[in-house]
């Protein structure tokens, strides 16, 4: 069920451009929509452009005001969604009730925008205010980084341990095929990326604890669902709801690299099928917990940890669903 909103009266429009995304086209893309995006945001607009080494906070927070409804639009990729939505979550929660999320997809993949229902000069936005806004889920990844310290992160779309996860930490960290393939074709740089890390993939012994059940099996991958999109055209069909206040869990279990290629075969469209090596399952808590570090992803970010929680926070921030 949608929780949609009433109407509230719109004071401001403040829209993030991240100029470095997709490899440093962001900005070109940017200017090529800047007019229609003004067309439609008819309330004042402010336009704040991100600069490498400056915290959202220098510059966003002298514009958000505790008592103005704000439109806020990340003009950018799923990473730039994914550092905004930490930035209220961790900064700013008492301004939350006066916020709405927008976005304008810049990026290379776009996930949180799927499925793509409006555009402008081809380019993803979800833009109308007006109409069409939702109390949208946010998860939470609680883990301890290298040094043993807790750390805890947010993510709206998705998060992924196994070859998803370690998939997404080459793409954003890519050697020189990869990144001139980044720069060519995006969908190309996915496929390769997911595929050559299937071949070198290798299962971890993870113990898994959700729904009062406690395993410890070799992963080959999971998928935690917010939105159904994982990366590029890869999706999963299932009855997961940005609203539903739960995670979607998604489990391969000691795959040989023909059966997750078989895997990823399927999920371009859209299938993910039941066998003895899959769980498909909904939680609104999973721990995991390991003897060596392993990666993990959320909304497209990376970090490695030996100890990871992941859970949901109902109805947390308002966003435009279309």
């Amino acid at each position: 069920m949608q929780h949609h909103l009433q109407q509230p009266e719109l004071e401001q429009s403040i829209i993030i451009i991240n100029p470095y995304c997709q490899h440093g086209k962001g900005w070109k893309r940017w200017l090529a929509v800047r007019d229609e995006v003004y067309q439609r945001l008819t309330e004042n607009v402010i336009e704040i452009v991100l600069e490498r080494g400056v915290h959202l906070n220098k510059t966003l927070q002298p514009v958000l005001k505790n008592e103005s409804q704000t439109f806020l639009i990340s003009a950018g990729g799923d990473g730039s969604v994914n550092c905004l939505v930490n930035y209220l979550m961790h900064e700013q929660k008492e301004c939350l009730p006066k916020i709405t999320l927008g976005a304008i997809g810049l990026g290379s993949s776009n996930d949180f925008l799927k499925p793509f229902d409006d555009h402008i000069r081809n380019i993803p936005v979800r833009l109308n205010f007006k109409e069409n806004r939702i109390r949208h889920d946010v998860g939470v990844a609680s883990y301890l980084d290298a040094d043993n310290r807790p750390q805890q992160k947010y993510f709206i779309v998705n998060a992924s341990i196994g070859v998803t996860a370690e998939a997404n930490w080459q793409f954003n960290h890519p050697g020189p095929l990869l990144g001139s393939l980044k720069k060519i074709s995006v969908p190309v740089s996915i496929l390769y990326t997911a595929i050559s890390t299937i071949i070198k993939a290798k299962s971890v012994p993870i113990t898994l604890t959700y729904n009062s059940k406690k395993t410890t099996t070799a992963i080959s991958n999971i998928n935690i669902l917010k939105v159904p999109y994982v990366s590029g055209s890869f999706y999963y069909n299932q009855p997961v709801s940005r609203d539903d206040g739960r995670l979607s869990i998604n489990t391969c279990f000691e795959m040989s690299r023909m059966e997750l290629l078989s895997v990823l075969s399927g999920l371009q469209k859209g299938r993910f099928v039941a066998t003895d090596k899959t769980t498909s399952d909904f939680t609104q808590f999973i721990s995991m917990k390991a003897k060596v570090p392993f990666v993990f992803e959320y909304d497209g970010e990376t970090a490695k940890t030996h100890e990871l929680k992941l859970s949901i926070l109902p109805n947390a921030l308002s966003v435009v669903k279309s």
